[in-house]
């Protein structure tokens, strides 16, 4: 016993010893892993209308390769000398196939999007940085997790004997071996890390002019790149700025027209609501169809009416395509902070639609009720996709109507939804006429209708937000009226309070409206009755404040 308890010491001391070269190790393998990783990330994300893969280099700068044409070049702002590798692939097809005749309008849609990226280029660089970074955390991990099973593995194959015999032979040479084992594993991260392997500290090539005041001023091109640029690289600057020029004039008479009507009748005027309860205000927008100038007017609307939710009613996108996530990425950063944003799809969406909205942060309905600010929505994506060039056909096996009626029993088994969030609004009668949900918000008509009273509750279909016209693209300045709704909701009594819209119109001015009271719904639950409107009008057309930008530049009230 003796013996043993004089043998502790050093087992101890062994063991920690042991403990601390294994810790070492850890620490060491996950710098590796982590440098392997970041200098070795790759990933697809779409840049302007193209489809892209992104490679990191140890360049320290973004090149933008076009193949034959030549390259763009700018210097890189990441750190440690680190670049990126750009190479530019194809348009998919359904995002320019307005019309399979049609081969100008085609390319129209394709100038759009370069104006849509040359105005926002960081909201696709966003989308590539979130890849690069999820592609190097997983390849840092499956590094890790190598070096550290690797040595083990080979220890067991080995056997103790022929361990003991290896590290017997090592140890006079310790040193040397860590500076040769450095040395190759900075020779593997030289030759693993992405894309070319020139590594030019120098952006080269002409500076293109073409691109002065916009945020892609100072970037350099080289090869026959530079003469496109130079000859149709204008009219999409042109055409970038005319549009940054339209949307900063819209927001700011929208702002406008809003202080003016906030002055003639506050908006947040007492209103019995039955309770301490404060109402909950909701911004409701509907087939933005990717027309990503509305961003700013949305945020700039939220702001203003202090909406907590977002409701997006579907056709975010045009075509549901993995270049159109900008878009989406656009709409979800439009949100100002502390705003939840709820979204059911539209036919113009994709399951990759989705999938972007969520990872942007936006909450996807998906024929589960959900409760937020304490308002309990319920919707889903709808059956029907609309593809450019392939008409609309329907998703999976449900129908329309298998989706109204599994929509129509989950409201009603659940007792009752205060907001049924649906893109067609031909799909929530049934619900309605059950008397199992307060309010239904729904788009993809493209015209305001209602609010009106169907079945036990209250119907309102959005106009569209991107003021969408049959044959016009919908990206750029604004072909149509673009609209927007506020909402206010009792959680309490589980009633709609009153609307307001917010109309963009072409020629840049804006108008906001009064707040006109909502029709009570009849609820068919144990719970509250229906609030009591103690102001505003009650009927008839609602007055509107306008605000223009020409003439005369104050706002007038308009009846």
């Amino acid at each position: 016993m003796w013996s043993a308890l004089a043998r502790f010491p050093g087992r101890c001391w062994r063991a920690r010893r042991r403990i601390g070269i294994v810790g070492i190790g850890a620490v060491v393998g996950a710098l590796v892993a982590a440098t392997w990783g970041i200098c070795t990330a790759s990933a697809e994300a779409p840049l302007g209308p193209h489809e892209a893969r992104y490679d990191i280099t140890l360049t320290g700068v973004v090149v933008v390769d076009f193949g034959p044409l030549g390259t763009l070049r700018v210097n890189s702002q990441l750190p440690a000398g680190l670049g990126v590798h750009i190479v530019v692939g194809e348009i998919p097809a359904g995002v320019t196939e307005i019309d399979p005749n049609n081969a100008l309008g085609a390319l129209s849609v394709d100038a759009q999007r370069y104006v849509q990226f040359f105005a926002d280029p960081q909201t696709s660089l966003d989308v590539a940085k979130r890849a690069l970074i999820d592609n190097a955390i997983a390849r840092a991990v499956l590094a890790w997790f190598v070096l550290m099973v690797a040595p083990w593995l080979v220890g067991a194959l080995l056997g103790r004997r022929r361990r003991r015999e290896l590290v017997d032979a090592v140890r006079p040479h310790a040193g040397r071996a860590a500076a040769l084992t450095i040395a190759a594993m900075a020779g593997v991260l030289s030759l693993t890390a992405s894309g070319p392997a020139s590594f030019q500290p120098q952006v080269t090539g002409e500076v293109a002019t073409v691109f002065d005041s916009t945020p892609l001023a100072g970037a350099r091109v080289t090869g026959r790149l530079a003469s496109v640029i130079d000859t149709y690289g204008r009219y999409a600057v042109k055409a970038y700025r005319d549009n940054q020029d339209f949307y900063a004039r819209a927001e700011a008479s929208f702002e406008s027209a809003w202080q003016v009507r906030a002055a003639v009748l506050p908006y947040g005027a007492p209103i019995d609501t039955q309770g301490e309860t404060a109402p909950v205000t909701l911004l409701m927008v509907s087939d933005l169809h990717c027309n990503t100038g509305m961003a700013a007017l949305i945020r700039r609307a939220a702001q203003l009416s202090g909406a907590s939710i977002i409701v997006n009613a579907g056709d975010s996108t045009i075509d549901g395509t993995a270049v159109e996530s900008a878009c989406v990425d656009a709409f979800a950063r439009a949100a100002p902070s502390g705003v939840r944003t709820v979204v059911v799809d539209g036919n113009h969406d994709s399951d990759l639609t989705a999938e972007q909205e969520r990872a942007a942060g936006d909450e996807v309905l998906t024929g589960k009720s959900v409760t937020i600010k304490g308002i309990t929505f319920l919707g889903a994506s709808d059956p029907q996709a609309t593809r450019i060039g392939a008409g609309t056909t329907q998703v999976g096996l449900e129908t329309a109507t298998d989706l109204a009626d599994r929509l129509a029993n989950v409201a009603c088994d659940s007792g009752h939804v205060d907001v049924l969030l649906i893109h067609d609004p031909s799909i929530g009668t049934e619900t309605l006429d059950r008397g199992c949900a307060s309010l239904q918000l729904s788009g993809h008509l493209h015209q305001r209708i209602g609010p009106e009273v169907v079945g036990h509750g209250v119907l309102y279909v959005n106009a569209s937000t991107a003021g969408a016209v049959d044959g016009q693209p919908t990206i750029g300045p604004l072909h149509g009226i673009a609209e927007m709704t506020v909402l206010r909701f009792d959680p309490k009594t589980h009633q709609p309070l009153d609307r307001l819209f917010i109309r963009v119109f072409p020629d840049g001015h804006a108008e906001v409206g009064y707040p006109v009271f909502l029709p009570a719904a009849d609820l068919r639950f144990e719970g509250g009755s229906s609030p009591t409107a103690t102001l505003g009008p009650t009927g008839g057309s609602s007055p509107t404040v306008t605000a223009g930008t020409t003439g005369d530049s104050s706002p007038t009230v308009v009846p």
